[in-house]
């Protein structure tokens, strides 16, 4: 029998209950989620959870645990990532190894502008098991009774600068979607553990909502911070 994929941690748990409870007893859980090492355009995901962790997204994986984003889940990293394709970060001082940047995919508590919790997944692209991940995180947002998952990213096009961001919505909430430009009938592209989550959640009945971002592809290497705020505003109309 294979160990569990994840581990729920209890003070997490706690501080999750106590901040639901806080905003007015529960009611809509979001979860914001986002593996790197997929497509990320104009670094406009990373943007995005820069902006929602703070603190917390600037010490991730140097052993850094703010009290402000109390981690609820914990992914083994160890074994959905392959080291080879995703080399950690070590340091090295003088004569000696003085630091290692442990891979870490973890579901951690946040809060808006008036407080009210919310969750957000962040962390490598798992390399391995993606099915037994994806089925990992539907029982995880059966458990935490996440109402809505929310991904995004961005994605190189030819579009230029000098003209608003575009999104391109997807999910299996019509009323979500309403309102933006259509782009695709019909493509196919190569698959990321982003997307299958997403079609698995979906596939359940869970709401998903997923957002590719319009990147010109000129600078789609650069950070593009136009991009990034355009999917939060689209993140706070979807959720409030």
């Amino acid at each position: 029998m294979s160990e569990p994929l994840y581990e729920l941690d209890q003070a997490g748990l706690a501080a999750l209950t106590e901040a639901r409870g806080g905003s007015g007893g529960g009611g809509d859980l979001v979860l914001l989620y986002h593996y790197e090492g997929f497509m990320d355009a104009g670094h406009a995901a990373e943007q995005v959870m820069e902006h929602v962790l703070g603190e917390r997204f600037q010490l991730s994986g140097s052993g850094g645990e703010p009290d402000g984003n109390p981690v609820v889940v914990r992914f083994d990293a160890d074994r959905l990532v392959d080291y080879r394709a995703q080399r950690p970060t070590m340091t090295f001082d003088t004569d000696h190894w003085a630091e290692y940047q442990e891979p870490k995919l973890e579901v951690q508590v946040a809060r808006d502008a008036i407080g009210t919790p919310f969750l957000v997944m962040y962390g490598p692209e798992p390399d391995t098991e993606w099915e037994r991940f994806s089925a990992g995180v539907i029982e995880m947002v059966d458990k935490l009774g996440v109402t809505l998952s929310v991904n995004f990213h961005g994605i190189p096009f030819a579009v230029p600068h000098t003209r608003p961001t575009t999104l391109i919505p997807h999910g299996n909430r019509p009323d979500l979607l309403a309102g933006y430009t259509k782009w695709f009938d019909r493509a196919q592209v190569p698959g990321s553990a982003m997307a299958l989550v997403e079609y698995r959640l979906s596939e359940r009945g869970h709401a998903v909502l997923g957002l590719a971002a319009q990147i010109p592809h000129y600078i789609s290497r650069s950070p593009y911070p136009a991009a990034a705020v355009r999917i939060l505003e689209a993140v706070t109309a979807a959720t409030g």
